[in-house]
């Protein structure tokens, strides 16, 4: 339940920070997007592991994947240059999300959830005139046992 509640956090905040981003319908096979999808975003949860807490709950660290993805036109007068900018224009995006997300509680999540407490971000893929970059946030929460 948690997981959930912490995914649909992100996506409340991703629609308030970046409002000109859709959501994707395929988030793990992003070619079967179609490419109207010119500014989007889709959210995937990874492996989450326990880490010392306290005594009445179990604390974890979540990973959850943030996929940003943007279309180009390619041009061959100019080379790669139309990837390379939305790269550019993504990383401008990512640093606005996750400047609002780095080591913030989560505070509207059933109250268990206790902040971000690392990010990554991936090396940018370029398939089909389409550039993806994701951003994984290391969340920690506590899941209540007793």
């Amino acid at each position: 339940m948690i997981v959930k509640e912490i995914s649909d956090f992100i996506k409340d905040q991703i629609t308030t920070i970046l409002p000109t981003y859709k959501e994707l319908h395929y988030v793990y096979n992003l070619d079967d997007n179609e490419r109207q999808f010119a500014r989007a975003y889709g959210i995937t949860v990874g492996s989450s592991t326990t880490i010392p807490g306290t005594n009445r709950a179990a604390t974890f660290e979540g990973s959850f994947n943030v996929i940003f993805t943007n279309s180009y036109e390619p041009k061959k007068s100019v080379g790669d240059q139309a990837a390379r900018s939305q790269v550019f224009n993504l990383h401008s995006d990512l640093e606005s999300f996750y400047k609002v997300m780095y080591k913030r509680p989560f505070a509207t999540v059933s109250g268990h959830t206790l902040q971000v407490s690392a990010l990554d971000i991936s090396e940018p893929d370029i398939n089909n005139n389409l550039v993806s970059i994701t951003l994984t946030l290391t969340v920690q929460y506590r899941v209540q046992t007793i």
